[in-house]
């Protein structure tokens, strides 16, 4: 059985889990008496990075049980295992894109971050009328994005630079909701092409602050944190992955 829930009452290698959602294993295993495997996330503060999130993932021993009015497990006293295997987990899951996820998107680059409403508003309107049907993400998470681009002498310079603009909006009911609007810098290519376009990789650097911008747009800096606003809206396209080869760092 796969047992879901928050860890509490950490003291050393003694944990309780607070079950919240209990699934049956799909196929037989061996069963060990008082014995269980575990995993967990800990984010952690990053000098560089802002933070960064590790897995643990090890065997443990169960202390005690405690049941629920109803006979389900509500709780588990455990004792972890003094070594266990270490990941460092990717910070955001990244979501392949589908054109029906947002009503329009679209990326270019710029040479240099817009200061006014009227300057973006102009990139938009030229963009727009030059920009090819489709949409250029590739893929998604609140911290960047994989997104076609076309083949310019410009685009291969990775200059660290902000100086992609991807904006969306969202695939809504209601024609009020604030376009996701981002700059973010280039990382590198993927071999893929397609119709004289690159496949880019670029981190988001700034966020445009769409509640409080006027005539002189406000940027703000989620480098080290991600999109708080765009995360929550991609997790209603998030999907189950295979879990990948665990390393011991």
């Amino acid at each position: 059985m796969y047992l879901y829930g928050r860890l509490r009452n950490v003291s050393g290698r003694e944990v309780t889990l607070v079950v919240v959602q209990a699934e049956e294993l799909s196929r037989r295993c061996k069963i060990h008496q008082y014995v269980c495997e575990f995993f967990f996330c800990l984010d952690r503060k990053d000098p560089k990075n802002g933070f960064e999130r590790l897995g643990y993932k090890g065997e443990g021993r169960v202390l005690g049980v405690s049941k629920n009015s109803r006979g389900e497990v509500s709780q588990l006293h455990l004792l972890l295992a003094s070594k266990c295997v270490v990941r460092r987990m990717r910070r955001d899951k990244r979501i392949d894109w589908d054109e029906g996820y947002c009503r329009m998107s679209g990326a270019l680059r710029v040479p240099r971050t817009p200061e006014y409403g009227c300057d973006l508003k102009n990139l938009l309107q030229e963009h727009r009328c030059a920009a090819v049907s489709g949409t250029p993400i590739v893929n998604i998470s609140a911290s960047g994005a994989c997104l076609w681009i076309p083949d310019e002498p410009e685009i291969k310079s990775i200059s660290g630079e902000p100086d992609i603009l991807l904006y969306m909006i969202a695939a809504s009911d209601s024609f009020n909701d604030l376009p996701y609007v981002f700059l973010g810098q280039k990382l590198g290519y993927m071999r893929e092409t397609q119709a004289n376009s690159l496949a880019v990789r670029v981190s988001f650097v700034y966020e445009l602050d769409c509640e409080n911008s006027s005539s002189r747009l406000n940027w703000n800096n989620i480098a080290a944190s991600g999109s708080s606003r765009l995360r929550t809206y991609l997790r209603q396209y998030e999907v189950e992955e295979p879990e990948e080869d665990w390393q011991y760092i």
